[in-house]
């Protein structure tokens, strides 16, 4: 019976993460692992029976490093600003993330339609912050948090896919109207 590897688990996803941010998905593989740890593929191989286990348990590695950049802390008043400004961060910062969760690189996440994101517990707890603060109805809220939700994706897509040359101020300047024009 082999012996257990001495390189735990973690270790070995968070070596894959660092490939991702740097040379994008398609370089995350079992040997640039094994190369970026500088160790033989063997633990890899013994922490994960396959490469679609490895890849199922890598992308929720993976979503839940990028939901730690944008998730608002316990005290933040604008928690759907600092949402926001996440996604910023990940499609200027962190491109190649942005890429493996949001365009589907990674084909582990299925989101569903428009509708799954009103579902979505944090986004229902906003939508109630937006409609208490300014006084208009949940659904208005919930339809405001929506119609922003697919504006700022929709732009961050065209930034990170090259689509659209600008900087990191101007697309939160793009941002911020498009937030305050639909309010209105």
């Amino acid at each position: 019976m082999p012996t257990k590897p001495r390189i735990p688990k973690e270790v070995i996803l968070d070596a894959a993460l660092k490939i991702l941010i740097e040379d994008g998905y398609s370089n995350v593989n079992i040997k640039t692992i094994a190369k970026r740890l500088n160790c033989s593929t063997q633990p890899i191989s013994w922490h994960f029976n396959n490469m679609n286990e490895f890849r199922k348990e890598f992308s929720l590695y993976a979503l839940k490093y990028a939901d730690s950049i944008m998730e608002p802390e316990e005290d933040c008043q604008t928690p759907f600003t600092h949402v926001g400004e996440g996604y910023l961060s990940l499609a200027f910062d962190y491109p190649n993330l942005f890429k493996y969760i949001y365009m589907n690189e990674s084909h582990e996440y299925n989101f569903g339609g428009i509708e799954e994101v009103s579902k979505d517990s944090g986004n229902e707890e906003i939508a109630h912050h937006i409609a208490n603060t300014y006084h208009i109805s949940y659904e208005e809220a919930l339809n405001y948090i929506l119609n922003v939700i697919v504006y700022t994706h929709g732009l961050m897509t065209m930034v990170v896919s090259g689509l659209l040359n600008i900087t990191k101020d101007e697309a939160r300047k793009k941002m911020e109207e498009v937030a305050q024009r639909m309010m209105k």
